[in-house]
């Protein structure tokens, strides 16, 4: 039964047809292939992101958001990238009774995880307060991310299924219960916080109701048999003006991250297409995938950075209507746009076989590096939230 529970039953092995004749046809074929996979597998991930950043409009709880993400959706997201590798390395060499159990290993393991982060979300309000946030923020900021756990469990079991659809490359699925789910959210949200009155919390509510509901959708799909950043918010509560500091980096953030999921999304792409060809002893395709996804990732950086500080004056007006915080979000946009070409290549980068490596090459570049760093450009030097 686990074998089969969560394997559709028109499932087929992607395969080419026929080995490349030619180094540049075999690119242009990858390119192809990536490209079409990358671009509804950028929108399933925008789309899941969306959820909180609607949120995030509506309610305005920057700080509980930026905790929560750093201390729960952001690990649980990079737990779960694992599976990209075996399920994927297993559907590769047409091992597919494997699949099934990796999928329920996962999810037993990403919601037995979310277990003591709900514990550190109860008592988040009195871990602010320890951390020199103001008191008054730490308890909105507490309150909602209590009412933010059952997102927590949903989000980790729809990581999973994420994972598994993807290394099979049935992308359609979640790119349909993706949008349709956010399409959703957006009035469900907009009914509970200001329709109904019932204020910040529902807006955190409404973000696991949307998560079950892609979990939902997605296994019903299946059954049917169809085919670190955050800390630097928390820093930035220490600084003078603690609430327009709070507001403008949890902004950029959420914009980086809005991005970030762009070339992940197309990092997870590549990393199934790469993982399938090396199960099937196509090294050499593989390889054609990777120079793909790094073209397609330069052009994204590009665009992306063109268009943002194109309209840096008034992005703000998307998440508030103080002036103050949409001219600082203006002047820090600049900084935002150089990060974004060294940010994208990490999303693809993060995609591939060597997690180990990677885990460690992140925990010395963020931490031991980028958290000093900043405190010694926002604090020392005085460049306060740019600095960070």
């Amino acid at each position: 039964m686990e074998e089969t529970l969560l394997l559709p039953k028109e499932n087929k092995r992607v395969s080419s047809n026929s080995k490349s004749s030619s180094s540049g046809s075999g690119f242009v074929q990858e390119f192809k292939k990536v490209s079409l996979m990358a671009a509804p597998m950028v929108v399933v991930s925008v789309s899941q992101f969306l959820l909180q950043v609607v949120s995030l409009m509506m309610a305005g709880i920057a700080l509980a958001t930026s905790f929560a993400d750093v201390t729960g959706f952001n690990i649980l997201m990079g737990m779960a990238g694992a599976l990209e590798t075996q399920c994927a390395q297993s559907f590769g060499t047409e091992q597919f009774h494997k699949l099934g159990n990796y999928v329920f290993c996962a999810i037993l393991f990403l919601i037995l995880s979310s277990a003591p982060k709900s514990i550190l979300w109860i008592f988040m309000d009195k871990l602010l307060v320890l951390l020199g946030q103001d008191h008054a923020i730490s308890l909105v900021a507490g309150n909602y991310c209590i009412w933010l756990i059952p997102a927590l469990f949903g989000y980790a079991v729809l990581q999973a299924l994420v994972r598994y659809f993807q290394t099979q490359s049935l992308i359609f699925p979640m790119l349909v219960t993706s949008v349709v789910v956010l399409v959703l959210h957006i009035p469900i949200c907009w009914v509970l916080v200001f329709e109904l009155g019932l204020g910040q919390n529902e807006a955190a509510l409404s973000i696991g109701i949307s998560y079950w509901l892609s979990v939902m959708l997605l296994i019903v799909y299946t059954l049917s048999g169809g085919r670190s950043l955050e800390l630097l918010v928390i820093l930035a509560g220490l600084l003078p003006n603690p609430k327009l500091e709070t507001s403008v980096l949890s902004i950029c953030l959420k914009i980086c991250n809005l991005h970030y999921f762009i070339p992940y999304g197309t990092g997870a792409a590549v990393s199934s297409r790469v993982s399938n060809e090396l199960g099937a002893g196509r090294p050499q395709a593989a390889r054609e995938a990777v120079f793909a996804v790094i073209v397609l990732t330069f052009t994204d950086a590009i665009v992306f950075s063109s268009v943002l500080f194109c309209f840096r004056h008034v992005l703000g007006f998307a998440f508030s209507n103080e002036m103050e915080v949409v001219h600082s979000v203006a002047k820090i946009v600049p900084v935002l746009c150089l990060s974004f070409s060294v940010d994208g290549f990490l999303g693809v980068l993060c995609g591939s076989r060597l997690q180990k490596m990677g885990a460690i090459s992140n925990l010395v570049a963020y931490y031991a590096v980028g958290i000093p760093v900043s405190l010694v450009f926002g604090f020392g030097l005085n460049f306060y939230g740019k600095g960070l």
